[in-house]
């Protein structure tokens, strides 16, 4: 599909798991970050998408931090989900 990814997630086991899935398949252009989703700036660059997959309900009151963060890091024709 022409993409690169990068996955941000707070649990340690889930980025080990994933680390051990792309080391079966080392050619996917797969990057996976430990931290919350504030972690997306420190990739200094712009997105086309953004999806959030089971996070939202858990952001409680950093709503406004959310989208900010989004807002700063999608491409100005960029899609979130």
């Amino acid at each position: 599909y022409h993409v690169s990814v990068v996955g941000i997630n707070l649990s340690t086991e889930h980025i080990k798991y994933a680390n051990n899935q792309l080391a079966k398949n080392p050619d996917l252009p797969v990057t996976y970050v430990y931290g919350d989703f504030t972690e997306i700036k420190k990739c200094n660059m712009k997105f086309d998408r953004i999806v959030s997959v089971g996070a939202y309900e858990h952001f409680n009151n950093r709503y406004d931090d959310f989208y900010h963060t989004v807002y700063d890091n999608l491409k100005d024709d960029g899609i979130v989900l």
